[in-house]
């Protein structure tokens, strides 16, 4: 969501830059419209709102439909020295990968939440490296923006690396992590440590790309632990008679994409397969899929997606896999398609239906239809 830097109203900026001076000058300290005026130089204020429209229809459950926002606010800061700040709050119930909000509750107050409170270091001696610590965006590639292991509202906290190298039509990355999942004082600490590669291939001409890539991410100390975030569910995940999980996770991931372009489209392909280690059995996930065109600020630009995938019950960690495909966790198969077309320069309307089979032992039927408008600052 937060990619690159969205211009807003340079007005705007000074004017809230002024409400933090003046604040400080409230506290104690002193401040000035020029501190103001320089400090918006410094900073690009992003956020977005979503109204949602979802009905989910499974087997033996009875039929819902529910309207839900995302609220999602922050700033992004230059504080020099190679290094920016991102703060940002979202909308949500604290859930690691949602941040929608059902509107219910008889019109009663909705939460906000720390969403990304990060730095990210870029030192300008060594080209090519960045730094991102703190509470950030999931760092690994996900080719076709697909969430086969990751869901994209998950924040991992604790410290990633990134190198990039170009050497003639070849791009190089690797990028390495240590995550905390849950530390404990009495018992032992739950981590991920984790690294990904991948090479980048473009033709002469710029138009076509082949990305080819692998990730291995190793757990620590999940076997035998109560489930990660709601204790009483497994996200699909086998556990055993106390409810922990019957397996460790240690993820081995290979993937490839392939992306051309002409001058009215632009097509993408995808592949992405994961299996864990530790378990003999139901272990393995892929997902295939593709993407055409493309969503830019001019009205009528339009993109469409679809993919089939497998999860197999402990492919993966069901709790940080897609919140939306077959209402979230792993054990399922089925289909995602998706259209999303722009309707203003920073508004889009979007629908996605998924198609799903879930509980792979007894085939029950999951339908999930989302009606979107997005709009962005």
């Amino acid at each position: 969501m937060f990619k690159g830097k969205t211009r807003v109203n340079q007005k705007a900026k000074k004017v809230f830059c002024a409400i933090v001076i003046g604040l400080s000058a409230v506290s104690g300290g002193r401040g000035t419209s020029a501190q103001a005026g320089e400090l918006s130089e410094n900073i690009s204020v992003k956020g977005d709102l979503r109204y949602r429209h979802e009905l989910i229809d499974q087997d033996g459950k009875v039929q819902r439909n529910r309207q839900r926002i995302r609220a999602r606010f922050g700033i992004a800061a230059d504080i020099g020295s190679d290094v920016k700040l991102s703060f940002f709050l979202a909308s949500g119930s604290g859930d690691p990968v949602s941040t929608n909000q059902s509107l219910d509750g008889g019109f009663s107050s909705k939460q906000i939440n720390l969403d990304i409170a990060s730095f990210h270091w870029t030192p300008e001696k060594v080209s090519g490296l960045s730094v991102t610590g703190g509470k950030s965006k999931v760092p690994f590639y996900k080719p076709g923006k697909a969430e086969l292991i990751w869901d994209s509202d998950l924040r991992p906290e604790g410290i990633s690396a990134n190198f990039k190298h170009k050497s003639g039509a070849a791009s190089f990355y690797i990028t390495a992590a240590g995550f905390w999942v849950n530390e404990e004082s009495s018992a032992v600490d739950a981590g991920l440590r984790a690294v990904q590669a991948r090479v980048k291939v473009a033709s002469a001409n710029g138009k076509t790309s082949v990305i080819g890539g692998a990730g291995y991410f190793d757990y620590s100390n999940l076997q035998g632990r109560a489930t990660i975030y709601k204790a009483a569910k497994g996200f699909g995940n086998t556990l055993d008679g106390s409810g922990n999980y019957m397996y460790d996770f240690n993820i081995l991931e290979v993937f490839a994409e392939v992306a051309t372009k002409t001058k009215t489209m632009a097509v993408k392909a995808f592949f992405d397969y994961a299996n864990n280690t530790d378990p003999s059995d139901n272990n393995t996930a892929w997902l295939v899929g593709f993407t055409v065109g493309k969503n830019s600020k001019k009205t009528g630009s339009w993109s469409a997606r679809y993919n089939y995938r497998k999860i197999e019950s402990d492919a993966v960690l069901g709790v940080f896999t897609n919140s939306d495909f077959g209402g979230g966790g792993t054990d399922g198969q089925g289909h995602e398609m998706g259209l999303k077309v722009q309707v203003g320069k920073k508004i889009q309307a979007a629908a996605t239906y998924f198609i799903n089979t879930v509980d792979l032992s007894t085939t029950t039927k999951y339908k999930r239809l989302q009606l979107d408008a997005i709009f962005k600052i």
